[in-house]
Formats: structure tokens, sequence, C-alpha cells
């Protein structure tokens, strides 16, 4: 090997460049066409293409194919792998539109986000320059089909960026490979399609191993991850390193391969939908599908695949395919936080137009120029300049753009105008306190937390903590676990903001607590939801109620502490809400042990229009005009509800509301910030609200 990644093959072990891959597959921009197109509909209708996520895996086929034919290539004309150019030309391809939309993306955000958020984004940016934003979201356990928090406009270059890992990792893998053969043969590689056919296969074998074993524990990982994701690319490689030519298909063969390809694929889209835990295994059938289309498109017969990909719609939408990725995901992202989910096919036909207006634009005058430019692909050095300075330069927007927003946001909330002349109201020992004389006039310089840190400041849950892809019941026990008295927190996000109050009252009158919790999921029994958070039937949600009571009828605890969402992301099937409601709490409440004394604490107040915590970073001067009428952040059809279905079977029912809000809710009282979010309480405000919910468990379960 030489300075440039060349590593030698004698000529017996050159095979013939085979001249169809020489020539540009029409079908192959088709069906990259179908792929973003899917992605597309996925992200802006849902409803409309369940499974339209699956476009991102028809890309990593036919990438993998792609790469895996060009290196194959050039191993059999040359003898080597020119990594230098080869890296090259995946900078040209990849790096000027990614900078540009990061860039624009980024600075956009400033306009579209409060100070408190830019940061974040500015952080998620600086990922993505240093092309790890994968492993970034995996992290922070991002559920890509299932998104509880605002989705970062950021969030879709996880797919480029494990695309990006493969094209690095995958020719110096066929280096070795090639170099350990001729080393322990001492003479040159013999068969070297066989060799890359067996080194393609097993890490074909393992990464689906890795995908299957990863999925049900750590999803995120599994989704985002190169490891769990490689083969999905490899499968392409090993067909294109199988088809050396284009295949002798018969009419009927040929017929029946783009058949079966479209069947599989087509099937896919529509069958396939966010309530699979995915990936696992499950990407084998759409990509089984791909292979089939991409075996049989070259072939001469296969009349109907070119009918359906080769024409110019097909074709060009196919040619900017990547520019339409880039941008539609940010548009549609800051769209909406501008905007809401108001007129929402309005807005997603705007987002469609915009998106493919930019990327027409984008593609004529920035990723084909800089692709063919002829200085470009004449000398090497220039494309890793371009690298560095567009890497640097993002870098260096990302951090401008986080201190600016920083001290735009932080500073001021630290220093308000005339915060000496105006002091903050009372820090309030209680929730019996909260009242309009506690709203602030200006928001405090010292609240707790701060406004920056609100979101984060959540219940310490650990591993229980709630999650989306969570399909099995999580039992958790904390406390004395000696203690001869137990009981059990048993809900959705909305019964994990009350850990800290339940758990200062189980530590006082001596219970160990066990916490039954999953996120966007009410425990109702039989209850058929749309769910907002995650864009569909949370199909799930119904078979993990039933085992989480199966778990309760098994410990049979003291006491059983209920709370669930009642606003903002249920919509029911088949029913009108508050008859539904009140039916599947009332199967809940039947099934769980009779014996056991049972606590429901209602729903607390939802900030539908901005967090109270945006808001006020917004109004620091002003925190009084962020109220919102109590009513409007509450269903008075869900309360009636869950109180009939108490009281139908003894359930005593804790009303919280009042220590929240008076006719108004503010999100702030004294120095302290209530929300972390639009509908769940910081952890140092709950706090606050132990010795009131103690009174209010003790003077219930006397």
């Amino acid at each position: 090997m030489d300075l440039h990644g060349r590593a030698s093959v004698s000529g017996s072990g050159r095979l013939a460049a085979p001249d169809a891959h020489s020539v540009s597959r029409l079908d192959i921009q088709g069906l990259r066409a179908v792929a973003i197109l899917s992605v597309l509909l996925y992200h802006i209708f849902p409803r409309l293409l369940p499974g339209g996520f699956l476009g991102v895996d028809i890309f990593f086929v036919i990438s993998g194919f792609l790469i895996t034919g060009i290196l194959t290539r050039e191993l059999q004309r040359t003898g080597r792998i020119r990594l230098g150019r080869f890296w090259a030309r995946r900078v040209r391809r990849l790096l000027p539109m990614a900078s540009l939309v990061t860039a624009l993306t980024l600075v956009t955000s400033i306009f579209v986000y409060s100070p408190l958020r830019v940061p974040e984004l500015a952080t998620d940016a600086r990922w993505v320059a240093l092309y790890l934003p994968n492993y970034w979201f995996a992290a922070r356990q991002t559920d890509y089909l299932a998104n509880q928090a605002p989705p970062s406009p950021f969030q879709h270059f996880w797919s480029l960026a494990v695309e990006e890992q493969y094209y690095f990792c995958w020719p110096i893998l066929m280096l070795a490979a090639v170099l350990a053969a001729t080393r322990i043969r001492c003479a040159p590689v013999a068969n070297l399609r066989l060799l890359l056919l067996g080194l393609t296969a097993m890490i074909t074998a393992v990464s689906m191993l890795v995908s299957w074993q990863l999925t049900q524990p750590h999803q995120p990982w599994a989704f985002f991850g190169l490891p769990a994701r490689a083969w999905e690319l490899s499968a392409g490689g090993l067909l294109a390193i199988t088809m050396q030519k284009p295949p002798r298909l018969s009419r009927a063969v040929a017929t029946a391969s783009v058949g079966a390809g479209i069947v599989l694929l087509t099937g896919s889209l529509i069958w396939f939908s966010a309530d699979l835990v995915f990936p696992g295994l499950w990407p084998v059938i759409p990509i089984a599908g791909t292979l089939l289309l991409l075996w049989a498109g070259n072939a001469p017969r296969a009349k109907l695949l070119h009918v359906l990909t080769e024409n110019k719609s097909s074709v060009y939408v196919g040619t900017i395919s990547y520019s339409l990725y880039l941008w539609h995901w940010p548009v549609l992202i800051l769209s909406r936080a501008r905007f809401g989910f108001d007129h929402e096919v309005a807005l997603g036909a705007g987002c469609i137009a915009v998106s493919l207006a930019l990327s027409c634009v984008s593609y004529r005058f920035l990723e084909n120029p800089v692709r063919q430019s002829a200085r470009l692909r004449r000398v090497v050095w220039p494309n890793y300049a371009l690298l560095f300075a567009s890497t640097t330069t993002v870098l260096a927007a990302c951090t401008a753009t986080a201190s600016v927003s920083a001290t735009h946001g932080s500073e001021t909330v630290r220093r308000p105008e005339n915060s000496s002349a105006q002091p903050p109201g009372p820090t309030p020992r209680s929730a019996t306190t909260v009242s309009a004389s506690t709203v602030p006039t200006t928001v405090p310089a010292t609240t707790r937390p701060s406004l920056e840190i609100a979101r984060k400041d959540q219940p310490a849950l650990g591993l229980c903590g709630v999650a989306f892809h969570i399909a099995t019941p999580r039992v958790c026990q904390y406390g004395d676990h000696k203690a001869s008295k137990s009981m059990v927190l048993f809900g959705d996000s909305h019964a994990a903001q009350w850990f800290t109050p339940i758990s200062s009252f189980a530590r006082q009158h001596g219970y160990k607590i066990f916490v039954i919790l999953k996120s966007s999921c009410p425990a109702a029994s039989n209850y058929r939801f749309v769910s907002y958070a995650v864009g569909r039937e949370f199909y799930e949600c119904e078979s993990w109620v039933r085992r989480s009571i199966g778990q309760i009828n098994h410990l049979r605890p003291d006491i059983i502490v209920v709370s669930n969402a009642t606003l903002g992301y249920t919509e029911p099937i088949g029913g009108h809400y508050p008859d539904a409601w009140h039916d599947g709490l009332s199967r809940t409440f039947a099934a769980l042990p009779s014996a056991t004394k049972k606590i429901l604490i209602l729903d607390t107040p939802r900030f539908f229009e901005t967090p109270p915590t945006e808001c006020l970073a917004a109004h620091l001067n002003d925190p009084a005009s962020c109220g919102v009428d109590v009513t409007k952040t509450i269903s008075q059809g869900a309360r009636s509800a869950e109180k009939a279905a108490a009281e139908a079977h003894q359930v005593n029912v804790v009303d919280p509301v009042p220590w929240l809000c008076t006719k108004t809710c503010y999100g702030i009282v004294g120095d302290i910030i209530m929300y972390a979010d639009s509908n769940h309480m910081t952890n140092t405000f709950a706090s606050t609200l132990s010795r009131r919910l103690a009174v209010q468990l003790g003077n219930l379960l006397r």
C-alpha cells in the first residue's frame, strides 16, 4: 500500500471490468425518487404512508451497491484502491450541500427558536460538522419514530453520517483483506471476487446479528449506529460483487423479479409503521425488494420497471434526491416551530414546494458544479482543503451562534431590566401559596432551576425513566427494599413527574415503591387512541397496560397511585373521548387488586401555545403576560370522566390544579420555574409539593 492507500493485485487476480457498470442506470435514479418521496410523505403526512421511513433503508442499499461496485471495479481494473481519490469524490459529492444546509438551518433557528433552544441546536450542528450526529442522537436516547420533545432540525443528518462512516471504513477493510490474503499466501490473490464476497457476507451477517440483539434493549443505538445498520449497505455490496454484468433474464423471469420487488417494497411502505420496534430484522423485507429491483433493473427485458422508473420526472427527482433529503426536514421542522400545526395540509404542501425549489436551485448552482469541477476531479488536495475549510467554518458558526444566543438569553435572565427596583415575589414553601401575588414582576435573576436547565430538571429515575420503545413493563423498586409495605406508581410521564413527592411520602411512612411507567401510554385498559407524540395509533400501549396490570396483581401492593396525561396526545378511536376515557380507566381500576388502596392524581395543566420557559425567556420583564386561563389548560370533560370512573370503583382522587394555578396559570411562582416543558413539572417545583401531597394522601388513606 502506498501513500494514497493503493494495494496491488496481480493480473491473475483481476476480473474483467464489466462495461454495464460504467453506464448510468436510470432505473437507480427512479429508485432514488421512490426513496426520497417515501421519506418526504412520511415526515409531512405520516398517515398517508406509514412505512415511508423505509426510504432511508432503500438509500442505504443503493449506496452500498454503487460504492462497492466502484471499489470492486477499481481493484479489478488497476489492482489497487486510491483511498485519497475515493474519499475526495465523497467530499465533493456530500460536503458542499451538507455544509450549506447546516449553516442556513442554524442561522434560521436564531429567528425561530427562543434563546434557550438555540444553544442546543448549535450542539446538534456541531456533531453534524464532526460527522457523528448519529451517535449524538443515540446517546440522547432520541426516538426517531416517536419523539416526545420537539425534534431537532438536524436530526435527519444521522443517515448521512452512517453512510459517511461506511464510506470511510469499507475501502480500508477491503484493502486490509486483500493485503492479508496476499501476505498469508505469499502470492497475489488468485480469486479477488470470492475474497470480497466472503468479507462482505461476514460483515452482513455480523451486522444483522448486532441489529437483532441490540434493537430491543437499546433501540436508539440500533437505529442510529453504523454497527447495526452496516448490513443494509453491505447487502447492496453483495449484489454489486455478484452481478458482474447485466443478467440475461427471460421476459418471464425479469417480469416476475420486478413484480416481486415492487410487491415487497410497496407492501413494506404501506404495511410497516412506527409501532414496530425498528430496525431489528424488519428491514429484510424492503431490502429484499430493493435488491430484486436492482438485479432485474438492468436486464433488457425488465420493461415494467423501466416504464415506472425511467420517465423524466422520476429520473429528475432521483437526481436531486440528495438535496431534497437535506432540505425537506429543516424546512418542515422550522415551519412547524414558527407557524404551529394549524392548517397542516397547507403547511405540508408549502413545505414540499419550498423544499423542491431549494433543491433545484442548490443542485443547479452548488451540488452539481462542485461535483463536476475539473480542478477538484484532477487534483486531490483541494478537496481536503474544502473539507477542512467547511468543517471549521461550520464549527465556528456553531460556537458563535451558541455564544450570541447564550449572551442574549442567559445574561438577560441574570440581569433583567429594573430587577433591582422590582424584587421577585416570595418563594413558596408549599403549593398553597400559589396566587397572583406570587408571580414576580420580573423574572428573578436566580430562578430555581434556571431557565437554561429547566428542561433537564426531571426526577432521577435512571433506567426506569419513561421511554416510547419499551415494549415489556419494566418494574423498578426504590426506597427501603426491606419495608413490609409497598406502593406502586403507575401511568405515563405525567405519573413520573410525581415520583419525588411520592418518594418523600413513602420514606416518611415506611413504604417501598415500585415504578411502572411508559411515555405517552395512559393506564387505561383497551383504550385505542392516536398518539400525537408518535403520529399514529399507539398499538403497543394496550399490550403494555395489560401486562403492567398483571405485574401489579402479582406484587399486590398496599397503595397504587395512578396518573395520566389527558390532553395533547390522545385521540380515541371508535368512540367519544370522555366516554372512551371513562371506560378505559374503569376497566383498569376494576382489574387492579381489590384489597389495594387506590389513588388517582388528576392531570396537571398543559400550556399548548408556548412552553412557559420559552415564554418567560421572551418576556423577562413581564412574566405575567405568559399567563394562560386555567380553563384552556385542562379538559373538564376528561376530568369529569376520570372522577366518575374513580367514584365507581372507590378510588380516591387528588386534584393538583389548585396547587399550580388560580384562575390563571403562569409557569412561575416566586423564583421557582414550575414547568420543564409545556406539560411536565420541574422536579424542583414538584419537590415543593411533597408536603402538600403527603397531607392529602394521609387524609385519604385514613
